[in-house]
């Protein structure tokens, strides 16, 4: 069996020119992607690990929120 590498590109959410921190999108059995990552640049998150808005997550608070 020969190896590959797959190219995944990493989904932004960023509404800001604030610093990003990376959360881990992790499915929940049944669900039908990978674990993945995802750029955020929201002051007010909570906890890196939860799923991105693209696989039913809530959007990232902004500062105007």
């Amino acid at each position: 069996m020969k190896n590959s590498l797959a190219v995944i590109e990493t989904p932004r959410y960023n509404q800001n020119d604030r610093p990003i921190h990376v959360h881990t999108c992790v499915p929940l059995p049944g669900d039908d992607f990978l674990r993945h990552e995802w750029e955020c640049d929201s002051a007010y998150c909570q906890s890196v690990r939860r799923k991105c808005p693209g696989h039913g997550g809530k959007l990232p608070r902004s500062l105007d929120d």
